[in-house]
C-alpha cells in the first residue's frame, strides 16, 4: 500500500477524532489536551512536522476567551479546515449557551419516559419551542461568523442544490432547511398524537402549519426562487415525480405538467387533509386536467403518458424493476391484465349462467391469467406480483361460494 494513502487515512481519522471530541466533550475540560493531541498528530502524519505554529494545548484557551469573530479569525489563521472551523466553532457557541442547555435538559428528563412527549402537552410544547429558538440562535450565530456554507460537503451542497435550485444563495439555502425541519417536526407531533385518527381540528391544525410554512418560504424568497423550490422539494412535485416514474419526462415536459398540478393543487390543498367530499371533487378536477396535459404534450408522448401513468401499469413497472426484468415486460404484463379483465365483466355480464357457472369461468380465467403470465414473470416474480398488485388474479382464483342446498321438506 503506498505511503501517500497511508497519510491521507491518518488525517482522515485524525480529523474525525477532532470532530467527536469537539462535540461530545464540551465542558470536560478536554479540550487544551485535546488540541495537544492533535498537534502531535499532524506532526506525525504530515508536513506540518517541522511547522511551528501547529496548534497545541494553549490553543483552546486562545479560541474559548473574546468573541466568536476572533476565535474563527485565529481558526483561519492556524490553516484549520473549514469543517474543522465549523465543527470547533459550533462547540465554542454551544458552550455559550451552556445553560440553556442544561435548562432544556432538565424539562426532558421530568418527563416520563414511558409517556410520549407531545406538542399538545403544556410541557411538550414548551420544550419544542425552547430547543427551536435555540437551534435558530446557534446556527445564526455560526452563519454569522462562518458564513452558510463554510465546512459544508460536497454531499451536502450537492443535496441543497438539487433540492432547493443551484442558484440559490447559500444562506437562503441554510434557512430553508431551518423551515422545513421546524414545520416537519411540529405536523409529525400533530400526526403523532392523532394516532393515524386525523380529526376536524387535527386537519385544521396541519392545514394552518402547512400555510404558515408556505408563508415563512414566501418571505425568504423571490417569485422566481421560490417557483424553483416548489419544482424540486413541494408535495406537488414529489407526487408528481412519483406518478411519472414510468413516464420518463424531461425536464420541459416535467415543468409544464408541474404548472397545471400545481394550479389544480392550490385549489384542493393537501390530498390527505381533505374531507370525502372534497376528495370526490378533486378526483374530478383531475380527470379534467388531462384535457390540459393533452394540449402540452405531442400526440404519441400524451400517448405514453396515458399508458404509465396508469395504477395497474405503475404496479407491474415496480414489480419488473424490482425484479430487473425487460421494460417490455411491463407492456405484457398490464395486456394480459387488460384482456383478462374484459373478458371477466362479460362474464359477469351475463345473466344466463347460474353462480356455479359464472364461478367455474372465472376460475378459468385465473388460471389463463397464471398461465400467461408465468413465462414473464417466473414463479418467484409471480407471487410477488399477485401480493403488490396483482389481486385481480387472486380474485378469480378464490374458491367459489358452494350453492346452498335446498332445504329438504319433513
Amino acid at each position: 500500500m503506498k505511503l501517500p494513502y497511508l497519510l491521507f487515512v491518518g488525517s482522515l481519522a485524525a480529523n474525525a477524532a477532532l470532530c467527536y471530541f469537539a462535540f461530545n466533550l464540551a465542558g470536560r475540560g478536554t479540550y487544551p489536551a485535546l488540541f495537544a493531541a492533535v498537534g502531535a498528530t499532524q506532526a506525525k502524519i504530515g508536513p506540518k512536522a517541522a511547522n511551528a505554529d501547529t496548534p497545541g494545548a494553549d490553543t483552546w484557551t486562545d479560541l474559548s476567551t473574546g468573541d466568536f469573530a476572533a476565535a474563527a479569525a485565529r481558526l483561519r489563521e492556524e490553516g484549520f479546515p473549514p469543517s474543522l472551523q465549523r465543527a470547533i466553532l459550533a462547540s465554542l457557541i454551544t458552550d455559550r449557551f451552556a445553560d440553556r442547555h442544561k435548562a432544556l435538559a432538565a424539562l426532558i428528563s421530568a418527563q416520563p419516559w414511558w409517556r410520549g412527549t407531545s406538542m399538545n402537552t403544556v410541557e411538550g410544547a414548551k420544550i419544542l419551542a425552547m430547543r427551536q429558538q435555540l437551534q435558530r440562535e446557534e446556527k445564526e450565530a455560526l452563519d454569522q461568523q462562518l458564513g452558510a456554507d463554510t465546512g459544508l460537503s460536497a454531499y451536502a451542497r450537492a443535496k441543497q442544490a438539487k433540492q432547493y435550485g443551484g442558484d440559490l444563495a447559500a444562506g437562503k439555502m441554510s434557512e430553508l432547511d431551518r423551515i422545513t425541519s421546524d414545520y416537519s417536526e411540529l405536523m409529525s407531533d400533530v400526526r403523532n398524537s392523532a394516532q393515524n385518527i386525523l380529526l376536524p381540528e387535527d386537519r385544521a391544525k396541519l392545514a394552518y402549519l402547512e400555510q404558515e410554512k408556505r408563508a415563512d418560504i414566501a418571505k425568504l424568497l423571490t417569485p422566481d426562487e421560490l417557483f424553483e423550490y416548489d419544482l424540486r422539494s413541494s408535495s406537488t412535485a414529489s407526487q408528481l415525480r412519483n406518478q411519472l416514474v414510468a413516464f420518463n419526462p424531461s425536464e420541459d415536459e416535467f415543468r409544464a405538467l408541474f404548472k397545471v398540478q400545481q394550479s389544480l393543487d392550490a385549489r384542493f390543498g393537501s390530498p390527505d387533509l381533505l374531507t370525502a367530499e372534497q376528495t370526490r371533487n378533486r378526483t374530478a378536477a383531475q380527470a379534467d386536467l388531462n384535457k390540459q396535459i393533452e394540449g402540452l404534450l405531442a400526440p404519441d408522448r400524451f400517448a405514453e403518458y396515458q399508458l404509465k401513468t396508469d395504477p395497474n401499469y405503475l404496479t407491474a413497472n415496480a414489480v419488473v424493476t424490482r425484479l430487473q426484468l425487460p421494460p417490455s415486460a411491463t407492456a405484457d404484463i398490464v395486456a394480459v391484465q387488460k384482456d383478462i379483465t374484459t373478458r371477466t365483466r362479460a362474464i359477469y355480464s351475463d345473466r344466463g349462467l347460474t353462480p356455479d357457472q359464472r364461478n367455474l369461468q372465472l376460475s378459468a380465467l385465473g388460471s389463463e391469467a397464471v398461465t400467461r403470465l408465468m413465462p414473464t414473470l417466473g414463479e418467484a416474480g409471480l407471487a410477488a406480483y399477485k401480493q403488490s398488485g396483482g389481486n385481480w388474479i387472486n380474485n378469480l382464483q378464490r374458491p367459489p361460494t358452494p350453492t346452498p342446498a335446498p332445504a329438504t321438506k319433513p
